[in-house]
């Protein structure tokens, strides 16, 4: 990126920006009643470290945070682990059962695995540029500088 860390940060919002203003637009009105163009080039903007505050601060049920596959939570991975143990736990109670009575169990079916979102991340790095920050981490460290 640039130089100086001010350049650089400049530089990763308006690539956000540029990538994702959908996300962040319906993002700004919902959580903050505000309009993304007139923040971003309105008489009265924001300005950089504003916008850089208001895009770090976007919860994890953010459009964006769909959009950049941030939403998937702690909370929702305990849940989901919770469940699948839950339905184990089921499984076994009825093969445990069925021991007892002397039913035919058929075994317990196919354990249950809810489904985990996936990063998109592209494999093939761009030549000419290089590819901007895509993962979570990297983006909060360009947005908290």
């Amino acid at each position: 990126m640039g130089d100086t860390p001010a350049l650089d940060t400049a530089l990763g919002i308006a690539t956000l920006l540029s990538e994702h203003w959908d996300a962040i637009d319906a993002d700004f009105v919902r959580f903050y009643r505000l309009d993304l163009e007139s923040a971003c080039f309105g008489p009265s903007h924001a300005g950089l470290r504003r916008l850089k505050a208001l895009i770090g601060a976007l919860p994890p049920e953010s459009a964006l945070a769909r959009a950049m596959g941030w939403s998937w939570s702690d909370e929702r991975e305990m849940t989901a682990t919770l469940v699948e143990l839950l339905h184990d736990q089921v499984t076994s109670s009825r093969a445990l059962v069925s021991a007892f009575t002397g039913k035919r169990f058929n075994g317990p079916p196919k354990p249950l695995r809810w489904p985990r979102p996936t990063l998109n991340v592209s494999t093939t790095p761009k030549t000419s540029e290089p590819a901007p920050p895509l993962d979570r981490q990297s983006i909060r460290s360009i947005l908290v500088r």
